[in-house]
C-alpha cells in the first residue's frame, strides 16, 4: 500500500508540474501519509526507511516551492488549515522521525506562511474572504504547529494569534469532541481533537491573558493583489476595507475582482458574499450560473451593465498606492480587462480611508464607455438598507453617501447552508444606478459612521 503513495514522488508524473490548487493538496496528503509511515510502521533499521523520508521531504518541497514567496494563499485562509498547516505538522514529523533540515530549508517562507491568517484577519472569527471562503471560521481549527511555528522563526504575532484565535472559537460548541469536524475522517480528528485539548489547556494555563490578535495597519499581499488598510492598528474600532485584484482564473474562483469589504467597528457592511454548498454544477461549465460566483453578486461595478468574464485573460492591474509607500492616501485597481470591453473603454476602482474627521471610506469608480445600458455599481451589505435621503442610505453602523441616480436593494438567495451560518439572512445587494447618458462617469461613495449626528 505504501508504494501508492510513493510512486507519484518517485516517477514524476505530470501532477509534478500541475500547480493547481487539488494537485498542491495531494502532495501534502501524500507527505503525511509517507512521514506517518516512517514514523510509526518503518523500523529505523529498515532499508526503506531514508527512502520514505526522502520520498516526504521532496513532496513537501515542491508544494512549498509552488507557493509565492508572501504566503499568500489563492484558495483563502478557510483552506489555509488544508495546505500550509498540514505542511508544518509533516515538516514536524519528519523531524521527529529523524529527519533533520527539512524545517530550517523552508524558514523564509514559513514565517509568511504562517503570518498569512492574522493578516486577513478582519475581526473575531472574520477574515478577509474571496472565493469558496467562508467569512469566519464556523468550525474549530487546531493552532499548535502555526504556534510552534511562531516561536521557533521569531514571528510573535503568529503566536498571538493563535492563541487569540484558540481563546475566541471555545464557544463553537460545549465540548472539545463537537469542536472538530465530523468529517474529516477518524485519524483526522483524532489528531485534531488532541491538538486542540493541547492548545487550549496551554492557553488556559498561561501566566497572563493573551494581548489580542496583531491587526496590522496596512497589509499589501502582492501575489493576490490584497490590500487591507485599518484606521486604528491593534484595534477593532473605526474603519477597515480590504481590495482585491488577481484574475478570474484562480483557484475556487469566483468573479469578484475589485470586490470591496468594508468593517466598522469589527461589524461587517460591505462584505464579500462567500461560498455556497458544492452540487454537481460547483466544478463544471455551468458554474458561473449559480448566483454567488458571478460579479452581479459581489461588490463591484457592472459596465453597461456587462459582468465580468471568466478565465484567467480576465484580469485585474492593482492594487497600486496612490501617494507615499510609507503613508499611502489609497489605493488603485485598473479593472478594464476584468470586463468584455472595448480596446478604448476604461474602468478603474480607487479605494481609501478618509484621515479627515470623522473618519470614512472612499469608494471612487471612473469609467470612460461607450454607449449601452447604464452603469450599476453592487455592494453586498450586512443589514437591510434604509434610505434616508435621496443622497444617504443606512447599513448597519454605516452611513454611506452617494450622488447616484437610482437606489435599489434586494436580499440575497439565503437558503444555502453556508449562507445562513455566515449572514443569518441579512445579507442584501445594494445597487446605484449610473446614467448612460455621457460616456465619461464618476462615482463617489462614502461610508461614514452612522451617529445621531451624521444622519441628515
Amino acid at each position: 500500500m505504501l508504494s501508492q503513495f510513493a510512486r507519484p514522488h518517485r516517477n514524476g508524473n505530470r501532477e509534478d508540474h500541475d500547480e493547481s490548487a487539488i494537485s498542491r493538496t495531494k502532495r501534502v496528503a501524500r507527505a503525511a501519509i509517507l512521514a506517518a509511515a516512517a514514523r510509526h510502521l518503518l523500523e529505523p533499521s529498515d532499508p526503506s526507511r531514508t527512502t520514505v523520508l526522502d520520498l516526504c521531504a521532496n513532496g513537501l518541497a515542491a508544494y512549498l516551492d509552488q507557493l509565492p514567496s508572501d504566503g499568500a494563499l489563492d484558495e483563502g485562509v478557510e483552506y489555509w488549515w488544508q495546505g500550509p498547516y498540514r505542511a508544518l505538522e509533516c515538516l514536524e514529523a519528519l523531524e521527529t522521525a529523524g529527519y533533520l533540515g527539512a524545517y530550517d530549508q523552508h524558514a523564509d517562507l514559513l514565517r509568511e506562511l504562517i503570518a498569512f491568517p492574522h493578516r486577513v484577519h478582519l475581526a473575531g472569527l472574520r477574515f478577509a474572504n474571496w472565493g469558496d471562503c467562508q467569512s469566519r471560521i464556523t468550525i474549530a481549527q487546531p493552532l499548535p504547529a502555526p504556534r510552534r511555528a511562531g516561536e521557533r522563526l521569531g514571528v510573535p504575532d503568529a503566536v498571538r494569534f493563535a492563541d487569540f484565535v484558540a481563546a475566541e472559537q471555545r464557544p463553537l460548541a460545549a465540548h472539545a469532541a463537537a469542536r472538530i469536524g465530523v468529517d474529516r475522517g477518524l485519524g483526522r480528528a483524532l489528531a485534531d481533537l488532541r491538538a486542540l485539548l493541547i492548545h487550549d489547556d496551554r492557553v488556559a494555563s498561561a501566566p497572563h491573558p493573551t494581548t489580542g490578535a496583531p491587526r496590522p495597519g496596512r497589509v499589501e499581499l502582492s501575489s493576490l493583489g490584497f490590500v487591507l488598510a485599518r484606521e486604528r492598528a491593534g484595534r477593532d474600532e473605526g474603519f477597515l476595507f480590504t481590495v482585491r485584484g488577481g484574475h478570474n482564473g484562480e483557484s475556487h474562483n469566483h468573479n469578484d475582482l475589485g470586490a470591496l469589504a468594508v468593517f466598522l467597528d469589527g461589524c461587517p457592511v460591505i462584505v464579500d458574499p462567500g461560498r455556497v454548498t458544492y452540487t454537481a454544477h460547483s466544478f463544471s461549465d455551468t458554474r458561473y450560473q449559480e448566483w454567488a460566483y458571478r460579479s452581479s453578486w459581489h461588490s463591484v461595478p457592472s459596465p453597461r451593465g456587462l459582468e465580468q468574464g471568466t478565465g484567467r485573460e480576465f484580469r485585474a492591474l492593482g492594487p497600486t498606492r496612490v501617494g507615499s509607500e510609507t503613508s499611502p492616501r489609497g489605493w488603485r485597481v485598473e479593472l478594464s480587462h476584468a470586463y468584455p470591453l472595448g480596446a478604448d473603454e476604461d474602468l478603474e476602482r480607487y479605494a481609501a480611508l478618509d484621515p479627515a474627521e470623522p473618519s470614512a471610506v472612499v469608494i471612487e469608480d471612473r469609467w470612460d464607455l461607450q454607449s449601452g445600458a447604464d452603469t450599476l455599481l453592487h455592494f453586498m451589505v450586512v443589514g437591510e438598507p434604509r434610505k434616508v435621503t435621496d443622497t444617504f442610505v443606512e447599513v448597519g453602523p454605516g452611513l454611506l453617501e452617494h450622488g447616484s441616480e437610482r437606489v435599489t436593494w434586494e436580499p440575497a438567495p439565503a437558503d444555502d447552508p453556508y449562507q445562513r451560518v455566515d449572514w443569518a439572512g441579512q445579507l442584501y445587494r445594494l445597487t446605484f444606478a449610473q446614467s448612460s447618458k455621457i460616456r465619461g462617469g464618476t462615482s463617489r461613495i462614502t461610508v461614514r459612521r452612522r451617529t445621531n449626528d451624521t444622519r441628515p
